[in-house]
């Protein structure tokens, strides 16, 4: 019944995110980047955090708190041509999961508290975008894949309400496609951001419009932090891209 009861509450989670997402904004106008193919990476670190509680009217409490962690890399290309529209493409997009979530239920003088945690390895589809050669902003969606692999790093649960010996290793278990798999969909646009450019590099920002913010959920709050998100790319055919070493001299 518990393990139900925590479904329902991811389900509702990745419902709402769902919910934010919007209509892409108007792309603004700023002064142009410099034309020519230019390629490299962009990185990411993104945190969702869920609160939620619940108590019937005969007092009974479940308490459920989940945090997942996303460390993504990727390779981005860009192509600005002078009288067609530029395109920017994503690549290679692996990225690392970090999930732990803690629970405690009370009720009739019985109690359960249980921890589950686990690290997985995914990876996004490749996705392209077109935009416009002045503009210093523009969107990629991205599409979820797939879990690669998964390794389950704790599941534990003490207490005396009857099976509770077993919430922790069921729901670790379940937690891949339930919880991790589930909100990581909820991903869906990075939006790249200019703020340097030379003859033979280009760097910025990176946002995720639809998913960023505080949100309520059916029985509590989430929160989805953008830590950091980067991109720089040079030209194809420059000694900087060749040589790392080079860059930033």
């Amino acid at each position: 019944m518990r393990s139900i009861k925590r479904f329902l509450l991811w389900g509702t989670v990745v419902f709402v995110g769902l919910l934010l997402s919007g209509s892409r904004p108007a792309t603004p106008v700023q002064p142009s980047t410099q034309m020519g193919n230019f390629i490299g990476e962009y990185s990411f670190s993104i945190t969702s955090m869920t609160h939620e509680f619940q108590e019937d009217s005969l007092g009974s409490t479940f308490l459920d708190d989940v945090e997942i962690d996303w460390a993504g890399a990727g390779t981005i290309d860009l192509a600005v041509p002078q009288d067609l529209q530029s395109t920017a493409a994503l690549r290679s997009e692996r990225v690392t999961i970090f999930q732990d979530a803690d629970a405690t239920m009370t009720g009739s003088g019985h109690n359960c508290s249980w921890e589950d945690a686990l690290t997985a390895r995914g990876k996004f589809g490749n996705s392209w975008t077109f935009f416009n050669r002045s503009a210093a902003t523009w969107d990629t969606s991205v599409i979820w894949n797939k879990i690669t692999s998964y390794v389950i790093k704790k599941q534990t649960s003490s207490g005396d309400i009857k099976g509770c010996e077993q919430f922790g290793p069921k729901l670790a278990n379940a937690q891949k496609i339930k919880a991790v798999e589930a909100v990581t969909r909820t991903i869906d646009l990075f939006r790249f951001t200019i703020t340097s450019f030379s003859d033979f590099q280009i760097s910025g920002k990176c946002t995720l419009p639809n998913w960023e913010g505080t949100f309520p959920t059916a029985h509590g709050n989430a929160q989805h932090i953008n830590k950091g998100c980067d991109w720089q790319v040079f030209r194809k055919e420059s000694q900087e891209w060749k040589n790392p070493l080079l860059r930033g001299k």
